[in-house]
């Protein structure tokens, strides 16, 4: 997982954290053995938290191409293929090609979900600067790489051929239309050439030639019209910065606006076509965007249209979203707050009706936290309820251990760290486990780069470099128990002169 800004990796939830820098299209870039690079686009404001549901979809096909010979490589039980010429390729930074690659292909379908549209459905037509909405008619993301992680690109002058499977709710889809390659820096698709639709029934793709190797759209500028409306609560009271999408239905395209101070949005569609409107909320549990309000189909219309009723939009069922608690122990201080989403916030916390009490010396305030310094071990099974400011109530079972005061080995769980680019701001942890009470770090052997430093309360490497370079050195930790534990670790951070 990664932007301009940092890289990390997802804990055992499938949860992250990275930093971004604030922009309206800012591309994250997401890695996984046996998937697709996913490249959602995210809208990032300044000094805030925006959520973000990913989806990965499996690799298509991966297969092995000489890379004198070329050849043709497609995915089984689908018309998307790629047909490489010989001598065509050659490493994206420069060098003597390998002598075979590895050719991965994955068809999208964005009729099914488009939120699987990596780069989402905005592209810049040639001889245009600004982006325009796209129709969809069929994504294929190409990846191709050698036995040492090299990407490789089509050489200057060479072509190769691909087959996009089409992907439509439209009847009538177009004979020839652009093919779209997404411009990973600034996360919106660029025109490039051209394709012709061909098969039949079930079997229709679209087929043209292409000059790099990149995730591949099929799409068309989207003339649209805008719908005018507006959101309120049950209650009748507007609704400021609701996020409103129109999701075409005979036609894939998607359009979001967020409501302003007095409750209303505008969004566009396909001109002549229909789409549903709806309110769309990020949901905690599931990590995705998910309709909270009523559905209003608009269209077909070829003026812009203003919708009679207000959406309703209705809050998301109440929840407790805490996983689990951590272990607490013997003397010392325990403080964790739970957490809901959904319902009507102004949440009251207590213990249900017929739960365990607490362990020994904690206590359950209103407000969501339990806090105390616990005497002795014990394992209880409480269950907790949370009552929302309209009378909504739910309830959920935690286990809460109070274990032992002992100190574990304390050892540094972290053995290599990401590589950074120059000039690029750096953030990584380094993760110790064990020991006791709070841990303090140091470089106690070489450097960080020049312009990088170390957080000694939390294990943080961050800054930026300008100079290019490998920096060998020793970080220790220290924990804060009686006897006193240490622990060292060799790492090594290298500052490249550009992403490779």
């Amino acid at each position: 997982m990664r932007t301009d800004s940092s890289t990390t990796t997802t804990a055992t939830d499938g949860t992250f954290n990275v930093l971004a820098p604030a922009g309206d299209r800012i591309i994250v870039r997401v890695e996984a053995n046996g998937f697709a690079d996913a490249l959602p686009i995210a809208h990032v404001m300044e000094g805030q938290i925006s959520n973000l549901g990913i989806k990965l979809v499996p690799i298509g096909f991966t297969t092995t191409v000489s890379v004198t010979a070329g050849g043709t490589v497609s995915v089984l039980n689908s018309t998307a293929r790629v047909t490489i010429p010989g001598n065509s390729l050659v490493p994206q930074a420069g060098g003597t090609p390998a002598g075979s690659v590895t050719v991965s292909l994955t068809p999208l379908n964005p009729a099914v979900d488009t939120n699987l549209m990596p780069g989402g459905l905005n592209g810049i037509s040639i001889g245009r600067g600004s982006a325009q909405r796209l129709e969809g008619f069929g994504v294929l993301l190409i990846d191709i790489h050698d036995d040492t992680g090299v990407r490789y690109d089509l050489a200057p002058g060479k072509t190769a051929t691909i087959r996009i499977p089409l992907g439509t709710q439209s009847i009538n889809p177009p004979s020839t239309i652009p093919l779209w390659f997404l411009d990973e820096t600034a996360g919106v698709w660029r025109e490039e050439s051209t394709a012709t639709l061909q098969g039949s029934g079930a079997n229709r793709f679209y087929e043209g030639d292409i000059t790099r190797v990149a995730y591949w759209n099929a799409d068309q500028v989207l003339e649209t019209i805008v719908v005018h409306g507006c959101v309120k609560d049950a209650s009748g009271q507007v609704v400021v910065r609701a996020l409103v999408e129109a999701k075409g239905i005979d036609y894939i395209g998607t359009a979001v606006n967020l409501t302003v101070g007095d409750g209303t949005f505008s969004v566009a569609i396909r001109k002549s076509g229909q789409a549903d409107l709806r309110v769309l909320e990020y949901d905690p549990n599931t990590f995705a965007l998910v309709s909270v309000s009523t559905i209003v189909k608009v269209g077909p219309s070829s003026t812009d249209l203003s919708l009679t009723n207000c959406l309703v939009k209705q809050p998301l069922p109440l929840a407790i979203t805490n996983r689990m608690l951590p272990i607490g122990k013997v003397g010392d201080a325990y403080h964790q707050r739970l957490a809901a989403s959904g319902g009507v916030p102004g949440y009251v916390w207590c213990l249900n009706a017929g739960s365990d009490p607490l362990p020994d010396s904690l206590r359950l305030d209103q407000s969501g936290v339990i806090v105390g310094t616990p005497t002795k071990a014990e394992t209880k099974t409480i269950v907790v309820k949370v009552t929302d400011s309209m009378g909504a109530t739910t309830t959920k079972e935690f286990i809460l251990t109070i274990s032992e005061l002992t100190a574990s080995p304390l050892s540094i769980e972290t053995t290599a760290i990401p590589s950074l680019i120059v000039g690029a701001a750096y953030n990584t942890t380094v993760i110790a486990t064990g020991g006791a009470g709070p841990k303090s770090w140091v470089i106690s052997s070489g450097k960080l780069p020049e312009g990088l430093k170390l957080d000694p309360a939390s294990g943080i490497i961050s800054g930026s470099s300008m100079l290019v370079g490998s920096s060998p050195f020793i970080i220790t930790v220290h924990d804060s128990g009686t006897p006193q534990q240490s622990a060292r670790q060799p790492l090594n951070l290298v500052v490249h002169a550009s992403g490779g």
